[in-house]
């Protein structure tokens, strides 16, 4: 592997890790930053659509969303009709 496909690896696995563990607004931010350093990649699909999920999941499960839960579903709304032709 050439340099930056490692440092993209390792970016990858960096987020994954964060979004594994319920850290979602790290996760989007390193989905979001993989997205915008490789955008011609093959996997640039995959970290936009994970950076979605990230933000939806952080919006959603947000403690502020017991009390306000329009932000939670309207992100969800938001996620569902941006993915909804995806598999």
């Amino acid at each position: 592997l050439g340099m930056s496909a490692k440092k993209e690896e390792q970016l990858a696995a960096k987020a994954k890790e964060h979004y594994e563990k319920g850290e979602y607004l790290d996760a989007a931010k390193g989905f979001d930053q993989l997205a915008k350093e490789y955008p011609d990649g093959k996997k640039v699909d995959e970290y936009k659509f994970f950076a979605a999920l990230s933000q939806m999941q952080s919006a959603v499960r947000s403690v502020t969303n017991r009390e306000d839960y329009e932000p939670g579903v309207k992100k969800l709304n938001e996620f569902v009709a941006a993915h909804k032709d995806e598999p």
